[in-house]
């Protein structure tokens, strides 16, 4: 697997989750970014018959990373902090299974 991108799901996943840890909300492009890297990486798992130990590991941390901010937001916006978090959770283990994963989540909840 090419190691570029490997790199850039694991980039688009730390964007991801330190602008939300550091209390900024979710960036809607952050966000974008990271589920087509996602969509890509799926797709490269399927040809290859493999998945990169690195980005399961990426993707399956992203959830507690997430869930893990939640204090530092309202009540409104931590609620939806972790509907984010569990939607790409999900998104990330249909992925991982080789399932779509198309019509999930709103971009952009908390920031724009």
């Amino acid at each position: 697997m090419a190691k570029t991108s490997d790199d850039a799901l694991v980039r688009a996943a730390v964007r991801l989750a330190t602008t939300v840890r550091m209390g900024d909300g979710v960036d809607s492009s952050d966000l974008r970014d990271f589920r087509r890297e996602v969509s890509k990486a799926s797709t490269r798992w399927r040809a290859a018959g493999a998945v990169e130990v690195a980005e399961v590991a990426i993707l399956l941390e992203l959830y507690p990373a997430l869930t893990g901010s939640v204090g530092l937001y309202p009540a409104n916006q931590s609620r939806e902090v972790e509907d984010l978090a569990l939607a790409l959770l999900d998104e990330a283990l249909r992925a991982l299974s080789g399932e779509s994963n198309s019509g999930s989540v709103e971009d952009g909840h908390l920031r724009d």
